[in-house]
């Protein structure tokens, strides 16, 4: 269990170092994603959140009636590559958190960490998104309820 917990208290140091360094907001909900990319293998990753009024938040609609915005968005051109949705006053009801493989310059899964924090607590979550192009290119990483 020690690994674990070192593993998962270093992914979360590495989210907040890159958050910091992009000038990120925080607010009552926060959603990021990162992920690592490497000379020869570059992504742009996507963090979609559905908000419980139904609006879709991604990089295409950054900022939503009920009051989130998304407001980092580095992505294939750094190597480490961060977003992050935030609501300064969120609206109650159920979020879906989506990270969607919008374009890669290779075709293998590509591994990435999404860190959800409302209500005073923080959670982190690992995954896989297949390549553009493949079934698993977009997933569902979480649902949770404010």
């Amino acid at each position: 269990f020690a690994d674990r917990n070192s593993e998962a208290l270093a992914g979360k140091y590495k989210m907040e170092k890159r958050l910091l360094e992009a000038g990120a907001k925080k607010g009552e909900v926060t959603v990021s994603l990162m992920w690592d990319n490497i000379p020869t293998a570059r992504n742009d990753l996507d963090l979609h959140v559905i908000a419980p009024s139904g609006e879709e938040i991604y990089y295409s609609h950054k900022r939503s009636a009920c009051g989130g915005e998304l407001d980092v968005d580095r992505m294939q051109d750094a190597l480490e590559p961060v977003e992050n949705i935030v609501w300064p006053r969120a609206p109650s009801g159920e979020y879906a958190v989506y990270v969607n493989n919008y374009s890669a310059s290779h075709q293998g899964h590509t591994s990435f960490k999404v860190s959800v924090t409302h209500k005073g607590s923080s959670q982190m979550f690992d995954g896989k998104v297949g390549p553009p192009g493949a079934k698993d290119r977009k997933i569902l990483v979480t649902k949770f309820t404010h």
